[in-house]
């Protein structure tokens, strides 16, 4: 039985395809009623709708118990009312697109993102999947309309550059020195190149939000201006998101560097990182640790964009 699970969860997430247009699909029901009514708007750029029309006659062929004239006088209705439907429509679009649409889609991000990386056995795919999860930070901060939560949005978009981009050499750096992603054929190279094993240890610290790093200074603004919004649920899936990134970091970190040391003979003499590579290392690790023992350096010029914007947007009083 527990088998038949493990292949059923390992098809779940082979199977992209449908997850992809399922997402389509659910982001495209949030916006039907705002989109129904802009098409109903655009009745009223065309000429006034009589019986020969092809809209009135497919409308009667649909509705063959409703008479010519009620059919009619419905379109005649939306066409006089179009102005109105159109306003609607598009407040409606826009507040979903920068409330609701973009609370749930940064949810489905945050804990979609996770879960696929969770799922990964290639070293380069775990990065690339958590860098979805957190951009879904990204788009919830942006969602609270809050000064704390506009700002670890951000913070986070600065946050995760760096840590990606260090992320991503040092999956560059392991793949050279190793000649492998896989990451449960791989262990211990800890012990042969403490450098890189230290520099990827603080990149999954940030991406997991540990305090003095700063991941935890952009996830904890965000999550503040959850709470704060008018949508305080919003913190749940975020926290849930935060959850489940420390599981697949500190898992791959301790598989492949800090864990038992590889059988396999061609991991058994590895060099550290050497020469300019140390440069870039140094630089990125620093960067991160800078900005989150002190975030102030980076907050305040954002702070002084942000506020205006709320204040212009009527957000802020």
């Amino acid at each position: 039985m527990r088998i038949r699970k493990r292949a059923l969860v390992s098809k779940f997430y082979a199977d992209r395809g449908p997850h992809l247009a399922a997402m389509v699909a659910y982001f495209a029901l949030l916006s039907f009623v705002p989109l129904t009514f802009l098409a109903l708007s655009l009745l009223g750029l065309v000429h006034r709708a009589d019986a020969s029309d092809f809209l009135i006659r497919e409308l009667s062929r649909a509705f063959p118990s409703s008479s010519l004239k009620s059919i009619l006088s419905l379109v005649h209705q939306v066409q006089d009312n179009a102005a109105t439907l159109g306003i609607v429509g598009g407040v409606a679009l826009l507040w979903s697109s920068l409330s609701l649409f973009s609370a749930l889609e940064s949810a489905f991000n945050i804990v979609y993102g996770a879960l696929s990386a969770m799922a990964q056995t290639d070293l380069k795919y775990v990065i690339a999947y958590s860098s979805v999860s957190h951009m879904g930070v990204v788009m919830l901060g942006m969602a609270t309309l809050t000064e704390s939560g506009l700002n670890g949005s951000i913070f986070q978009m600065f946050a995760h550059g760096i840590m990606t981009g260090l992320f991503f050499a040092l999956v560059g750096l392991v793949y050279e020195k190793a000649h492998s992603r896989a990451i449960f054929s791989m262990g211990g190279f800890g012990q042969m190149m403490p450098g890189i094993a230290t520099a990827f240890t603080v990149a999954g610290l940030s991406s997991l939000g540990l305090p003095a790093t700063a991941g935890f200074v952009a996830e904890f603004m965000t999550f503040l201006g959850a709470w704060q919004s008018a949508y305080s649920w919003w913190l749940f899936p975020g926290v849930l998101g935060a959850f489940l990134t420390s599981v697949y970091v500190l898992r791959v970190t301790k598989q492949i560097f800090w864990g038992p040391k590889s059988a396999d003979p061609h991991f058994q003499h590895l060099p550290d990182a050497q020469g300019p590579e140390w440069v870039a290392l140094i630089i990125l690790v620093g960067t991160l640790v800078l900005f989150g023992v002190a975030p102030g350096i980076a907050i305040g010029p954002v702070d002084t964009a942000t506020v205006p914007l709320l204040l212009r947007l009527g957000v802020l009083p």
